[in-house]
C-alpha cells in the first residue's frame, strides 16, 4: 500500500504504525526511511506525505518516535510532537 502511487493521490498524509515486539524485527524500517525516499516512482510522495511510527512492545526502542519527511531531502526527518519518547517493555504475567 505504501508503494502504491494512487494512495498518495487519494490522500494528503499517509501514516504507518510499524508495531513488532522486538527492535531487530523493525528491519522494515529501514527501506521505509532509507531506500523508499530516493525510489524514483514515488520518493516525492514518501517525503512529502507519508509519516511513519516505528514502535515495539517487548524491549525498550531508543527513540521510540514518530518519523516526518518534510523536505525534500531524504536524510530529512522531524519527531512528531506529542508522540510518546518511549514505550515501556510489556511484562509476563
Amino acid at each position: 500500500m505504501i508503494k502504491d502511487p494512487e494512495t498518495y493521490e487519494r490522500f494528503e498524509k499517509v501514516v504507518l504504525l510499524h508495531g513488532c515486539r522486538r527492535v531487530k524485527e523493525l528491519a522494515y524500517g529501514e527501506m521505509i526511511t532509507e531506500k523508499l525516499p530516493n525510489d524514483e516512482l514515488i520518493g516525492e510522495y514518501i517525503r512529502n506525505q507519508l509519516v511513519y511510527y516505528p514502535t515495539v512492545t517487548r524491549e525498550s526502542l531508543p527513540q521510540t518516535a514518530a518519523v516526518s519527511r518534510t523536505s525534500s531531502t531524504p536524510a530529512s526527518c522531524s519527531l512528531i510532537s506529542g508522540w510518546p519518547r518511549s514505550i515501556p517493555p510489556m511484562t509476563a504475567s
